[in-house]
């Protein structure tokens, strides 16, 4: 629905904070703008840089339905690409901090994970929060007409804890509001498999 559960904030401003990109990149800007928000807040605002033209990071973001940007998401994001971000991130550049909130379950199965894979050649570290369980515990459709809300694939916490292809910097389970389970996991890509 163009925003998640809240549960996990805390948790993930606790790493943004720590972290301290200088260019992050948010796939999905949601309703609000969330993670550029947050991370504008730990990045910027916290080290005394509290309007947007004192701004010393940079914050880019990726939306596949161009109906979701508002000028609120103008003002937060730096830039702001349009497109599908299977392949709009083929053409970025490198970041400190990649940020999946809520939008890996969003990609066809067999795009996820490789999804997930393209972030981090992009990042040294990539935050994922997602749901966890069945596709019927999160059913979700098109909402207010965008087909790119739809609930497409569903995980569990070991599809991320156990990979030969990343490293479990920190992660945590949540409950929502209903009892059901999702996760926030950073995760960094071994040292193999970094891009050169």
């Amino acid at each position: 629905m163009g925003t998640s559960n809240w549960q996990n904030i805390s948790y993930c401003c606790e790493l943004i904070h720590d972290l301290a990109p200088r260019r992050t990149l948010d796939i999905g800007i949601g309703t609000l703008g969330r993670w550029a928000m947050l991370v504008r807040e730990f990045t910027d605002v916290w080290q005394g840089h509290i309007r947007p033209a004192e701004w010393q990071g940079r914050m880019d973001g990726i939306e596949a339905f161009p109906a979701q940007v508002t000028e609120l998401h103008r003002l937060l994001y730096d830039r702001i690409f349009i497109g599908d971000a299977f392949e709009v991130i083929d053409t970025l550049g490198d970041y400190d901090l990649v940020i999946l909130g809520d939008v890996l379950e969003h990609f066809a199965a067999d795009r996820a994970l490789p999804m997930l894979g393209k972030c981090l050649q992009r990042a040294p570290q990539v935050l994922v929060v997602t749901p966890l369980g069945a596709l019927e515990e999160w059913p979700q459709g098109a909402e207010y007409g965008n087909p790119w809300e739809i609930h497409r694939v569903a995980f569990t916490a070991a599809d991320f804890l156990d990979s030969e292809h990343w490293e479990v910097r920190d992660h945590r389970l949540f409950r929502d509001f209903l009892d059901r389970e999702f996760g926030a996991f950073l995760l960094s890509p071994r040292a193999d498999a970094r891009r050169k």
